[in-house]
């Protein structure tokens, strides 16, 4: 790291502090902090079925390039890659879900402060 790049990082620090002080110290109306939150996981309540969607169908591709080109090594390889890559997709997706849920559970959030798991209704 440069000394300019320290030099960065270190003035974002300080002004995150200067800004949070109030925060911690409980000097100041946090109501836009809930607002924020709430923005927050409404995106995520709609972007992680989207995202879930997006890394299954990736995920299939791989398998159809996979099984429908079994003469072609290049073909089989970018199947083999595109499937990788969908499966760790939706691991990464739905062990950010569990992650989000244990967090719920230690900290004993109400109920409804998390969307249920994404599925088909």
């Amino acid at each position: 790291m440069s000394m300019m790049q320290r030099q960065r990082c270190a003035a974002l620090v300080v002004t995150l502090l200067y800004l949070c002080v109030p925060v911690f110290t409980m000097a100041q109306n946090t109501t836009w902090l809930d607002n924020v939150a709430s923005e927050i996981l409404t995106v995520v309540t709609v972007a992680v079925p989207v995202l879930t969607g997006l890394a299954l169908a990736f995920f299939l591709w791989g398998l159809v390039v996979f099984l429908a080109r079994t003469s072609n090594d290049q073909a089989r390889t970018e199947g083999k890659r595109h499937m990788i890559w969908g499966i760790i997709g939706l691991a990464v997706l739905v062990s950010t879900w569990g992650i989000v849920q244990v967090v719920v559970a230690l900290f004993g959030l109400e109920e409804g402060a998390v969307p249920p798991l994404p599925g088909f209704q």
